[in-house]
């Protein structure tokens, strides 16, 4: 099985745990539950090193600098000047669940984000009240919800993308 499909199996399991989990369960359980949040970050810093080494090299030079610069602005253009990195992450990877048909758990969107749990609290919180991202219940566990990019947000990103890789391709 490929890491990208570890981290969703894995980020369900932490899901399920996590719901499932009552203020009176054992230490054991809980430290399961850290051991698999651990787990899921070594996951995360795998497959990044395996993009990181499949990647061609890049020239580094003031042309690409500008165009980074210039990408950095229309992600601010499209998606709001407070977007940073770790509510990037946590669009873009809302964004490649929309595009396969899927939605995210809360454990699901932060370990394909890979952002800690606070982080993808504030930042989840802050995209739906800026109307880029909403929150479901699961219909498979009504005690659960799911987060899904909203149109909107789905629209700006989309638009996002195009002007940058109009610019370049490395950029995205």
């Amino acid at each position: 099985m490929e890491t990208p499909a570890l981290l969703v199996l894995l980020a369900r399991l932490l899901s399920l745990i996590d719901d499932r989990l009552a203020p009176d369960d054992s230490d054991a359980i809980r430290a399961l539950g850290d051991q698999a949040l651990r787990l899921t970050g070594l996951l995360v810093r795998r497959a990044e090193r395996a993009a990181l080494q499949a990647a061609p090299p890049v020239e580094i030079n003031a042309p690409l600098v500008d165009a980074i610069i210039a990408a950095r602005r229309l992600r601010a253009r499209h998606l709001g000047a407070d977007v940073g990195d770790p509510s990037w992450a946590l669009i873009l990877a809302a964004y490649a669940a929309r595009l396969d048909g899927r939605s995210y758990s809360p454990a699901e969107l932060r370990a394909a984000a890979g952002v800690p749990q606070t982080t993808a609290l504030r930042w989840t919180q802050r995209l739906r009240a800026d109307g880029l991202m909403t929150r479901h219940d699961d219909p498979e566990d009504g005690r659960g919800a799911l987060f899904v990019l909203s149109d909107t947000g789905a629209a700006r990103v989309e638009a996002y993308l195009k002007a940058a890789l109009r610019i370049s391709p490395v950029l995205v």
